[in-house]
């Protein structure tokens, strides 16, 4: 059993399909003028995903790189891709930020389908087109938005994800949930509250209809993540300065996650957000409930570089001059983007909220 919708984007509609067995046994086709772009853990996992000729990753963030997207570009012209070619690629989130931003450049740009084979890539980033590539030592500083021509979801493959990976793809799902301002985050709530992070298939199929449904009614409205898009931001700014201040040993999800309690914390810090508030509350607790899951967090934790957080977080491209750029709770429980002057005064509250994660005060 399969559902699938559409997304309409400016260059047309791609369609998205999710459903259990799709691709993982090996069905997805293999035409004689495309090429594929597969993550080498998934080649591993699941050989019967890839064949000869594939342009294999080793998915780490180190590899998020322009170099690699010129490797990859070498790679599809010396098995004679063309314009008309088609390219597939198999793989979480670097794999995709790699094959959408090689795909766009090659020959000025190609089609592509994308199989998503984290939960994180499931239930957020396979749609809406956006790659984002490190360049010089920051993160995500270069990229573009170029959305596939087809996006295959099968969710067999979480079955050889590890723990922290469900609990990564979930955070990013509820934080979609809650970004918006319909009764997503109470179904939500409703499928996963109280259970584990290995949900049985039929329930990850719904969390992933849930959460893309309500993605994309921002990915349609914004498509180029100018206004209510960026809500989806929400955990990023405190999540992407996580990251680099752990040296990635914490990973994206798990620091998205972290990242919303810091931001929660902030908004209630600048009196934004009232203590009690019953929506922010839910949040909160099922937040908790999944990252005391993430084995060793408390370890990465404690060795967080504070100078490295701070510097990361003022490095932030969504900051402007001389002011941060946040997504933050109000009073209603509901999320607002707004702008927050650099005061020495807002620099030791964010330093002292990286330095309660530290300790594991906010868990």
């Amino acid at each position: 059993m399969s559902e699938s919708f559409e997304i309409q984007a400016s260059q047309g509609r791609y369609t998205i399909t999710i459903g259990h067995g799709l691709i993982s046994a090996g069905q997805l086709p293999r035409p004689t003028n495309s090429g594929r772009i597969i993550d080498q853990n998934v080649a591993t996992l699941w050989p019967a995903t890839s064949g000869p000729g594939d342009l294999q990753i080793l998915a780490i963030e180190d590899n998020k790189t322009l170099e690699t997207v010129a490797t990859l570009i070498g790679g599809m012209r010396a098995q004679g891709l063309q314009r008309a070619s088609h390219l597939y690629a198999l793989g979480g989130g670097i794999v995709q930020d790699l094959a959408t931003f090689a795909a766009s450049c090659y020959m000025r740009g190609i089609t592509w389908s994308y199989c998503p084979t984290t939960l994180l890539g499931m239930v957020d980033s396979c749609i809406g087109g956006k790659s984002s590539i490190n360049v010089a030592g920051y993160k995500n500083i270069a990229g573009n938005i170029y959305p596939p021509t087809e996006v295959l979801i099968d969710v067999a493959f979480c079955s050889t994800l590890a723990p922290q990976e469900h609990i990564a793809g979930l955070c990013e799902a509820v934080k979609i949930c809650f970004a918006s301002r319909t009764n997503a985050f109470d179904r939500y709530m409703d499928l996963c509250a109280g259970t584990t992070p290995f949900l049985t298939p039929e329930k990850l199929e719904q969390v992933v209809v849930l959460s893309l449904g309500v993605k994309k009614v921002f990915v349609e409205e914004d498509e180029f993540d100018k206004g209510v898009r960026l809500l989806l931001n929400f955990g990023h700014t405190f999540g992407h300065a996580i990251e680099a201040a752990s040296h990635f040993s914490i990973t994206h999800g798990v620091a998205v996650g972290l990242g919303m309690l810091a931001e929660l914390e902030l908004a209630r810090a600048l009196g934004l957000a009232p203590n009690g508030q019953v929506r922010i509350v839910r949040l909160e607790t099922y937040l908790r409930s999944l990252l005391a899951e993430v084995e060793g967090l408390a370890h990465h934790l404690a060795h967080l570089d504070l100078d490295e957080a701070v510097r990361s977080l003022k490095a932030d491209k969504k900051h402007g001059n001389g002011l941060y750029s946040m997504i933050l709770a109000q009073s209603d429980g509901f999320l607002e983007r707004g702008t927050l002057p650099v005061t020495a005064e807002l620099d030791a509250r964010v330093r002292s909220l990286f330095a309660r994660l530290q300790k594991g005060e906010l868990l």
